[in-house]
């Protein structure tokens, strides 16, 4: 009589970690990719993935604010370097949804490592600011819509009036503040499929960015 061979191991835990930044999130505070020539972003991506590398974590997200740059440039490196990691690194994007509540409402959206990156993009392209001109998500609109800010505004979240005529100062300010429509996040999820990404529920970050 044939007898089938008894797995000894037991049940395997691992840990997954489903938020981590990149320097192309907006608030990271160190060494950005951006305005870096192509070996200079090489060599952040290397001390990214040396970072990821010395965890036991055998997965991460990218939840990087308003993009997926950052996760675009780890997944260009590992592509050069194949010996790079053995660790899932997945998409993901951590945005503000509007709300009848009386704080931030921070969603995020992971999304499967085995999509295309122009779906991606056209997840973003869909998202529409809340407001009655749907604007898009774009660097011009984070900035005109802190623009469109009155002073008191601004000065609750640390710009003055004065600070309108900065575009990198207008641009953080929408970054920190711009909220997108449920309705439009709706429609950028049927873009990418319900299938292949996972809507994580908003909490209370009335405290935070």
């Amino acid at each position: 009589m044939a007898t089938k061979k008894m797995n000894t191991a037991g049940s395997m835990w691992n840990k997954w970690d489903l938020h981590i930044h990149t320097p192309a999130s907006f608030h990271w505070e160190g060494d950005r990719f951006e305005g870096k020539t192509q070996e200079q972003k090489d060599a952040i991506c290397k001390q990214v993935i040396e970072a990821i590398n010395g965890t036991d974590v055998v997965a991460f997200c990218v939840m990087d604010y308003w993009t997926f740059e950052g996760y675009k440039l780890l997944r260009d490196y590992n592509s050069r370097h194949l010996d790079a990691t053995k660790k899932l690194i997945l998409p993901g994007i951590e945005l503000r949804l509007d709300a009848p509540a009386n704080y931030r409402l921070n969603a995020h959206v992971l999304f499967s490592d085995e999509l295309p990156l122009d779906t991606l993009d056209a997840f973003l392209t869909t998202l529409r600011f809340s407001g009655p001109d749907e604007r898009p998500v774009t660097k011009a609109n984070f900035i005109a819509v802190a623009r469109n800010y009155a002073g008191d505004k601004l000065r609750l979240h640390g710009f003055k009036v004065e600070d309108k005529v900065n575009d990198a100062k207008m641009l953080e300010c929408g970054m920190k503040t711009a909220e997108v429509s449920r309705e439009s996040l709706k429609h950028a999820i049927e873009t990418v499929g319900k299938e292949h990404c996972l809507f994580i529920l908003p909490y209370d970050t009335s405290d935070g960015v």
